[in-house]
């Protein structure tokens, strides 16, 4: 078993019981105030914005980025949007990757490594337009706002981690193990910069394919010493959270009859409804994006 595997529990209790703080942004709680601000100057120095991370150098291949766009029926503007988003911000590492013999495209992005390297999963999606056109931009902007937003929470736990994440582009139907093990072989060639672990669409069994290739994954199988599934405490961490906006909102952490839509029912949602909502009796709506 890798140190990785060993503290991954730990790590994610952590981290996903830290949405309450995420949600109290908003409150007038000073207590509050006071640990989201001890947060961020952990990684800043200062309580107002980020510092630029020890390596701010992103990177891409020309060859792999310039495939990625040639793929878009849009591809000039595509390519000019992407360009655009890309360089706007700074982060540690921004990936484009692709591999023809594994039909694999992915996005990988670190955040910031003051910390330590940037821990956040993978994401499985198709990014498909109305059109069935694959939009590289939302994968693009999807994984640099996860990515950073795991930042805040790594920093926020009290661990020391930074925040990163990929997203793997396609139909998560056709996954295989050469093209999961062609992650993990892109996750190992950042060096330890990023750790990957299951985000939505993938899962610990997609965790033990990608360790053949990299050591820098958590969430394997438990019967393989990894930590299992994490969506349970992701669950509690939005649970908690919903629990200390209600409290702000109406002096009172009851969820009994409060109306709760949740956009989308995948793994942490469904057990977010078993587990906690419905025993709390709270009116439960639900939305699925699925086509």
């Amino acid at each position: 078993m890798n140190i990785i595997n060993k503290i991954n529990m730990n790590i994610i209790k952590k981290i996903n019981c830290c949405l309450i703080l995420v949600f109290s942004i908003s409150c007038s709680n000073n207590t509050d105030k006071n640990m989201i601000k001890s947060g961020f100057q952990r990684i800043t120095g200062s309580s107002n914005k980020l510092k630029k991370p020890i390596i701010n150098k992103p990177f891409c291949s020309r060859r792999n980025f310039t495939n990625i766009s040639s793929r878009n029926y849009n591809s000039n503007k595509q390519s000019n949007e992407l360009l655009s988003s890309f360089f706007e911000e700074s982060y540690d590492k921004v990936v484009f990757h692709s591999n023809k013999d594994t039909n694999f495209t992915a996005i990988v992005v670190v955040d910031d490594i003051t910390l330590g390297p940037g821990l956040g999963g993978c994401r499985f999606l198709d990014y498909k337009e109305s059109t069935g056109d694959i939009s590289y931009l939302k994968a693009l902007e999807d994984v640099k706002r996860l990515a950073r937003g795991m930042t805040y929470k790594s920093s926020l736990a009290g661990i020391n981690l930074g925040g990163g994440k990929a997203v793997i582009i396609g139909d998560p139907q056709k996954r295989t193990e050469a093209l999961l093990r062609s992650f993990g072989s892109l996750v190992n060639n950042l060096g330890g910069t990023y750790v990957t672990a299951p985000d939505v669409n993938t899962t610990e069994e997609d965790m033990l394919h990608i360790s053949k290739e990299t050591k820098y994954v958590t969430s394997l199988p438990t019967s393989f010493g990894g930590g299992g599934d994490p969506s349970e405490f992701t669950a509690y961490g939005l649970y908690l959270a919903m629990k200390a906006a209600a409290k702000s909102l109406y002096g009172n952490e009851s969820l009994k009859n409060k109306k709760i839509l949740i956009d989308g029912v995948g793994k942490v949602g469904s057990l977010l409804i078993k587990q906690y909502l419905t025993k709390e009796k709270a009116n439960i709506y639900t939305h699925s994006r699925s086509r």
